[in-house]
């Protein structure tokens, strides 16, 4: 930022790329700050940011009218992973350097793919999903999602965890592809919130109450109405009929650094049992 009343700070590059180093070793490029304005500027340079380090014209100081300091960073990698940070400079003259190092490699998840929660052959990696059903554990980060065709990211039944993704990049979910927890939850008369076996199973609840039937009140609330991070509960029994309850809704957990774009389908909600059509005939189960 130039300024003709005051001081101002010029830094070129205004971006720091290292390219592809490999584990073990290290690669190191330099910036330059330049008071380009009427004043003094005071500047704090941070020794580390993220996996990258300030070996050369760290720390804080100030600088004189016209004055230039060279600032050199290592990236010195212990892994294959994108790294990221931005180096704050300290000053509200200027915003932060952004400094990269190996970049991501794209990578095409087939459908049918389970993803344990130990699998993380597709972390950190720029993540394309064309058609069928990628199942999902555990916690895992990816660069950018890519979600076309009929594709479909889910989590296995029962599981706590839910669809767990930090997106550093950009999320896309065409029109026909979705992100879906539908039906994922608790099964029949199971969870905090389960509906209860009983004639006319009473409805599951979750971040409101279950439903009533004739004979039955559904069940109590658990967890946030607002930011609802756990599974829904399933819906009860009927125990007249024998026909179970449908089964809770699932959990999705996205964390996107970039633009996140929905085009397709978002959805975690519960999962209608299949009988009579008559509500009262068993439970229906919580989102």
């Amino acid at each position: 930022m130039v300024s003709a009343d005051g001081p101002g700070l010029e830094v070129t590059p205004s971006a720091l790329n290292f390219g592809t180093v490999s584990p073990g070793g290290h690669s190191d490029l330099s910036f330059t700050m330049t008071n380009t304005g009427y004043g003094e500027v005071d500047v704090d340079v941070p020794a580390t940011c993220g996996v990258f380090s300030v070996i050369a014209g760290g720390g804080r100081y100030t600088l004189a009218m016209g004055e230039a300091r060279v600032v050199t960073v290592r990236f010195a990698p212990q892994s294959t992973d994108y790294a990221a940070c931005q180096l704050d400079l300290g000053t509200a003259l200027h915003g932060p350097v952004p400094l990269t190092g190996n970049p991501c490699t794209t990578v095409t998840i087939p459908g049918g793919t389970t993803i344990s929660a130990g699998n993380t052959q597709y972390d950190h990696r720029d993540v394309v999903m064309s058609s069928k059903t990628v199942t999902i554990a555990g916690n895992h980060t990816f660069c950018s999602l890519s979600m076309t065709g009929s594709s479909v990211l889910t989590h296995a039944a029962g599981d706590t965890g839910g669809v767990n993704l930090t997106i550093l990049g950009n999320a896309t979910i065409n029109s026909s592809a979705k992100v879906s927890a539908e039906g994922k939850g608790y099964a029949s008369s199971t969870g905090p919130g389960e509906g209860g076996d009983q004639i006319d199973g009473g409805g599951g609840g979750h971040g409101g109450n279950g439903g009533w039937t004739q004979t039955s009140g559904g069940r109590l609330t658990y967890g946030s109405v607002t930011e609802p991070v756990t599974l829904g509960s399933g819906g009860g029994r009927d125990v007249n009929s024998g026909y179970d309850g449908g089964k809770g809704g699932g959990a999705i957990r996205l964390i996107v650094g970039g633009e996140l774009r929905v085009d397709g389908g978002l959805r975690a909600t519960a999962w209608t049992a299949p009988g009579w059509t008559q509500e009262a005939a068993r439970g229906e189960a919580s989102g």
